[in-house]
């Protein structure tokens, strides 16, 4: 037991690294919480402007809140709650913060603005726990705008000595009035002193005034803390922050291809949308294209946006001339020349199309952003953003229709089936793009004001993951009817002008210059209806077919696999913890299924490889099948039967081995059996016994020591008198002519140590039992063969193995503390260097039967890997005398290690599956497992043909489905085996789990009536 105690540390070690390669998923959330310290703030006033076009000023928190006003891309809003209190809410999705522009106060969605501007003004009062009005400060105190900003030795190149943290207080060391010019200052930087006390010197313009503010004469100018990120689908441009930039080959430790020049503008060649968010931000890295053609990655937080290239907006959308037979479509079979795929951008967001809204012909109010309460748009708007409704005037009373008469805005809707993979889809109308997606949902709200009489061609495009392009036409009419053409509504100067909107006199209520115009009905073959369509890859572009009521989900009837896996679990989920879980990481998914394919490709093909050997090398099989003429017995043999709890076998056993055909004087049987509650197998021992008269049959009995197999063993090794000691299993059908067949190998070939074959025989008894049938088959007839011939390495048998006596003496028989005796005894000969020869006949197979349940198979599975583990830890193995025998032997004690691992890799595996996105190249590499396993399935189907034919059997009709079916549990089954000795050996439960016989493999069965295969 000593070097198990030693071991189990170790043990833990190693089972712990097979672990981590399926359970590195991060399923924790780490959230920045702002230390501010007791001292009041400063009065410090924020601006911030928004990240999307437009974006509603409500009356109190809520997309449900009445709109008082709209705030559009590059206009300033005053926050007008505490500075402590919304700076944390900035970009964080469900906030909400307080502001005011111009006269109108307000509440909007904080996750859709950045900070534009921090302004810190002299107090007129003494500042609470402050010095006091006049009084100079001590020092200045500077918090990060965003987490994780590096502090290092020296500017711009120094060593990193410390990261500031979102919401940390950072002392400048500096003199107040110097510094304050230069925080939020692009280029600059300050000497500063941590909280610990780390000195260093970091990037001004990634800092705000923190809560103690500069003493100075005149309030502190405005200071530009970051730039406004433009919710955008075209070129970007940027521009360092200072000199001598590095671009890279690849992120951070890439070769460097250029060096940048004061001012030097860069083009941004990644999705622009997800660079827009990189750029500033400690930490990231983003790939641009210099002037001259050069492209690579460069740090985004020495950047800056220089310029910002918006597609220009069609100013309207002519009908298609000719009659509909000679109307074709360009996006066939490639993409038209004012697609944006064609220039080559390809976004990443939900839906990206013309940032502008498409003008309509005529001065439509739509033209000018400003749109009727309740309008389409705000439907069809990206679940990631607040829908945006324009300055609610007076509603225009029509009768209802599928279109919206004063704004003919009509919603576009694409439903695409779930198993249709798209990498990419365009919709055009005449061949003008319209939006490009990359993920659902597939809407549009088309301006009919865009449109004139006449006939148009919708476009729906989709790219594959694979290249593969789909496009697909819908034709629609556009008809006007002036009859219902809008009066000129009124509308509030006031609140126009606060919008920002050009082009309305004065603040009283005043008609619009323009009326709106006349209405578009749009209509599909010959109907108004609603634009709702369906695309498949089969049928096309068609309307969709109404859902009937019974087909409506609901929280009873989930859509799809992600539903019923998500729906009752997320319930009981935290927040974070769900959405860390729903995150996308796609290069973590992918690292953590290289891991695991990286572990399973290889055991695989080891397993197919050994499984298959003597039927690809069939003269190795050939030349170590039993012999055809038998030598004159010359060697003599004690037979060791240990028993326990084997009452209704040991009699049959005993009469087998006593048939053995050989003469009397050289063979001895020792029944071994321990005298302690087992009379039951002692007494129908001795009946044997007294029924063969023989006096070559003697029992031992003995109490002290293990009770286990190797002890059993040990007591008769001692009581032997032949020269070779060979065991046989309580449950055993040895053939009459095995010892005929051992003493010939032996002074034929001089063999120490002779593996003769044992196969289970109830193939049909259980649902497993044919899958464990055929481990036997291939193991005995192909893989000892493998393991011995090519690498000189054989973990023995437990029984039908036959020991020079002289040489287990030199060992000390077998190790009685070991669960796995005969494999330890096999490796221990093996670097003794002893000649091993196994040789496999089905005639001369020793016959046995499969654990009759689950719960014995397991124990038995258990047992055996647990041995393994034994075996390793004792160290035995590393006194191999090669580096290939070490590494096998390493696979043969390790191997149930990845099978327990299987009950990581396949929650970990149905996570990613579920909910990350990777590579095709990786998505395809993590098929190969599954081929794998359904080859070694194959491969069991020709087996079972194999080993009936061997050995006489007839093969049921549909047996092979059966197997088919239960496969896989039984591979589960192996696992939970695997896993189960894990946790044994760990806990140190070592007792000896004995596996139950039933005599199986004798009913209904002609013994030893094998065909030679």
């Amino acid at each position: 037991m000593h070097y198990i105690t030693h071991a189990r540390r170790r043990f833990v070690s190693l089972t712990m690294l097979f672990a981590l390669l399926a359970v590195v998923v991060p399923l924790t959330v780490v959230e920045a919480t702002p230390i501010w310290s007791n001292e009041a703030p400063v009065p410090i006033t924020l601006l911030l402007s928004p990240k999307t076009e437009v974006v509603n000023l409500r009356g109190a928190p809520g997309t449900d809140q009445p709109i008082v006003d709209v705030v559009y891309n590059g206009e300033k809003v005053e926050v007008t709650e505490s500075y402590r209190e919304a700076v944390g809410k900035i970009g964080v999705r469900d906030k909400w913060i307080q502001v005011r522009k111009g006269d109108a106060e307000g509440w909007t969605a904080a996750w859709l603005y950045e900070i534009s501007d921090t302004i810190v003004t002299d107090p007129a009062e003494p500042v609470p726990g402050g010095s006091g009005s006049g009084a100079a400060a001590e020092a200045l105190f500077i918090t990060p705008l965003n987490g994780a900003i590096r502090i290092r030795t020296e500017p711009v190149n120094g060593s990193v000595v410390d990261v500031a943290r979102l919401g940390e207080r950072i002392e400048v060391l500096e003199p107040v009035d110097a510094a304050a010019s230069k925080v939020g200052a692009r280029g600059e930087w300050l000497p500063v002193r941590t909280a610990d006390g780390t000195t260093g010197y970091t990037a001004a313009w990634l800092y705000t005034f923190a809560d103690t503010a500069p003493d100075n004469s005149s309030p502190v100018p405005t200071v530009r803390a970051s730039v406004a990120a433009p919710d955008t689908s075209a070129r970007l441009y940027v521009t360092p922050t200072g000199s001598d930039i590095r671009v890279r080959a690849e992120p951070v430790s890439g070769r460097v291809v250029h060096v940048t020049a004061p001012g030097e503008m860069l083009e941004v060649i990644e999705p622009v949308d997800a660079a827009v968010d990189k750029i500033g931000q400690d930490g990231e890295w983003v790939q641009v294209r210099t002037l001259e053609g050069v492209e690579g990655y460069t740090a985004a937080w020495l950047y800056t946006i220089a310029e910002l290239v918006l597609p220009e907006a069609p100013v309207g959308i002519p009908p298609l001339g000719g009659t509909p037979d000679d109307r074709t479509s360009p996006w066939a079979n490639t993409l038209t020349h004012n697609s944006i795929l064609a220039l080559g951008v390809t976004p990443a967001s939900r839906q990206v199309a013309l940032t502008e809204p498409i003008a309509p012909l005529s001065g439509s109010i739509l033209a000018l952003g400003v749109g009727e309460p309740g309008e389409a748009a705000d439907l069809a708007a990206p679940v990631d953003t607040e829908p945006v409704v324009g300055v609610e005037v007076e509603p225009v009373a029509v009768d209802p229709e599928p279109v919206n008469v004063f704004s003919n805005m009509v919603p576009i809707t694409i439903r695409i089936e779930d198993s249709t993979e798209i990498e990419v889809a365009e919709l055009a109308i005449n061949g003008q793009n319209l939006a490009v997606y990359t993920a659902q949902p597939y809407e549009y709200d088309l301006d009919a004001g865009l449109l004139s009489a006449g006939d148009y061609r919708l476009t729906f495009m989709i790219i594959s993951p694979n290249g593969i392009v789909h496009a697909s036409d819908l034709y629609f009419e556009v008809k006007i009817d002036d009859s219902t053409a809008p009066a000129a509504p009124s509308i509030d100067g006031e609140a126009v002008a606060a919008a920002g909107l050009m082009g309305f006199p004065g603040p009283e209520s005043a008609p619009l210059a323009d009326p709106a115009p006349a209405r578009r009905i749009l209509l599909i073959d010959g109907e108004a209806r609603p634009f709702d369509l369906a695309f498949s890859i089969a049928d096309g572009l068609v309307p969709a077919v109404a859902e009937s009521a019974d087909a409506v989900v609901s929280d009873d009837n989930p859509s799809s696999l992600v539903d019923v896996l998500s729906g009752p679990v997320s319930s009981i989920i935290p927040e974070p913890l769900r959405a860390t879980l729903m995150t996308p990481r796609p290069t973590l998914a992918a690292i953590i299924i290289l891991a695991m394919m990286l572990t399973l490709v290889p055991q695989g093909l080891f397993t197919i490889y050994w499984m298959t050997y003597t039927w690809n090398n069939p003269k190795v099989a050939e030349r170590y099948r039993s012999p055809r003429e038998f030598v004159a017995p010359q060697v003599s043999f004690t037979a060791l039967l240990p028993a326990r709890h084997e009452e209704g076998v040991i009699k049959d056993t005993i009469r087998a081995v006593n048939r053995i055909n050989y003469p009397e004087h050289l063979k001895e049987i020792l029944i071994l059996i321990r005298d302690e509650d087992d009379d039951a197998t002692i007494n129908a021992a001795r009946e044997a016994i007294q029924e063969l008269g023989s006096a070559n049959i003697r029992l031992i009995t003995f109490t002290d020591g293990p009770r286990n197999k190797p002890n059993g063993l040990n007591k008769g090794l001692r009581a032997s008198t032949k020269d070779v000691v060979c065991v046989f299993d309580a449950e055993d059908e040895p053939h009459p002519d095995i010892y005929n067949v051992v003493n010939t190998v032996m002074v034929r070939d001089g063999s120490d140590v002779v593996q003769s074959g044992v196969q289970l025989m109830n193939f049909r008894s259980t649902w497993f039992s044919a899958l464990n049938v055929l481990e036997y088959f291939f193991w005995f007839k192909s893989g000892l063969h493998a393991f011995t011939r090519q690498f000189a390495v054989t973990p023995l048998g437990g029984n039908t193995v036959f020991f020079k006596r002289h040489l287990l003496e030199r060992i000390n028989g077998w190790d009685d503390q070991c669960l796995t005796e005969d494999a330890d005894v096999g490796l221990r000969l093996t670097g003794l260097g002893a000649k091993i020869q196994i040789v496999y006949d089905a005639e001369h197979a020793t016959q046995e039967e499969t654990p009759d349940t689950v719960e014995s198979f397991i124990k038995q599975r258990t047992r055996w890997n647990q041995g393994f583990y034994q075996i390793f830890f004792k160290g035995d193995w590393m006194r191999l005398p090669t580096m290939t025998q070490k590494i096998v032997a390493l696979y043969i004690l390790l191997n149930s290690l990845l099978q327990a691992a299987m009950f990581f890799y396949i929650p970990v595996g149905l996570y990613i599956a579920l909910t990350q996105q990777v590579s095709v190249p990786v998505a395809l590499f993590s098929y190969v497992p599954i081929y794998i396993l359904l080859l070694q399935m194959l491969i069991n189907l020709v087996g079972i043909r194999e080993f009936t034919s061997a050995y006489g059997q007839k093969l049921p009709l549909f047996f092979s489905l059966k197997m088919m079916v239960f496969f896989y549990p039984y591979q589960l089954m192996l696992s939970f085996a695997a896993l189960r000795a894990v946790y044994r050996f760990v806990t140190q439960k070592q007792a000896w789990e004995k596996t139950a016989h039933s005599n199986l493999h004798r009913q209904g069965q002609t013994i030893n009536e094998a065909r030679v295969a």
